[in-house]
């Protein structure tokens, strides 16, 4: 006699049932979302927010950085000044916060490009220093207390050769204003230069120098945003194939620099010389 097949894997009932089908659904025993428990990070959410509002995010984006920028503009901006490293820049803060302001030297250098001219004997370097001390005393806000070999008692301006001569000035106003100020002096020590090819005429010193920083610094950021600019464009248009889609980018690149030069204007508007000055300034 045949004997009933009996199945040896026991039959799954309508309970597992339902637990399979909770569990492919992402429930567990107690009908909660698994995926509820795992808090995404705030970035995720930040960019699921501005993905189901995005009129709302950026409208309200572009709001902020004008509120941003129109208060950066009304505090106005405020320059600081910079200290050397180590103790010496310790004492030039300590006499800031003091207002004991050095004023910036200028020396103005004149020396003859031929070999064998001295000061003594050659006219064109005496009327050139002549010259130079006239010009810086024309310009008392951007020349005073000027020094000329020519002066009694000024021989220590000359080399010991003879072939050079200095004629020195110091920069006068507030220190955050020298590199401004001395712009007349550089142009009237040039307009002799150019008089005199014979001769090297240069003028050198603490705010000539700040000036001439800021000069290069400036042109390299302008040359940069000449060239980054269209350069980044034309990337991100190779990579998204869309205007739109590659200026979405720049634009918000564009806006974030502008919203944190307005937020550093206002920092800096808020510090104050004297005892009172954040430590932070």
């Amino acid at each position: 006699m045949s004997q009933p097949q009996i199945p040896v894997l026991p039959q799954a009932g309508p309970d597992s049932h339902d637990r399979h089908r909770d569990d492919q659904h992402g429930y567990d025993q107690h009908g909660q979302d698994r995926r509820r428990r795992i808090r995404s990070p705030l970035v995720e959410r930040i960019a699921g927010w501005s993905a189901r509002h995005r009129k709302t995010a950026v409208f309200g984006w572009l709001a902020l950085v004008a509120i941003i920028f129109l208060g950066g503009q009304a505090l106005g901006t405020k320059s600081l000044p910079a200290y050397n490293a180590g103790q010496a820049g310790q004492a030039e803060q300590a006499l800031h916060r003091l207002g004991v302001v050095a004023p910036a030297v200028e020396d103005v250098l004149i020396q003859a490009r031929s070999p064998g001219h001295t000061f003594a004997a050659d006219p064109a370097m005496r009327q050139a220093a002549r010259q130079v001390a006239s010009a810086l005393a024309g310009l008392p806000r951007a020349a005073s207390q000027i020094r000329s070999p020519l002066g009694a008692g000024n021989r220590a301006l000359v080399s010991a050769d003879g072939r050079s001569a200095l004629v020195t000035f110091r920069v006068p106003g507030p220190a955050t204003d020298q590199t401004t100020a001395v712009a007349p002096a550089l142009r009237a020590v040039a307009a002799v230069q150019a008089k005199y090819p014979g001769l090297r005429i240069a003028e050198g010193g603490d705010a000539s120098y700040g000036r001439a920083i800021n000069s290069v610094l400036g042109s390299g950021f302008r040359k940069a945003e000449a060239t980054s600019v269209p350069i980044t464009l034309v990337l991100l248009l190779l990579v998204f194939g869309a205007l739109i889609a590659a200026g979405i980018p720049l634009l918000l690149a564009a806006t974030s620099v502008m919203t944190a030069l307005s937020l550093l204007t206002s920092s800096a508007a808020g510090c104050r010389s004297g005892p009172a000055r954040p430590k932070w300034c």
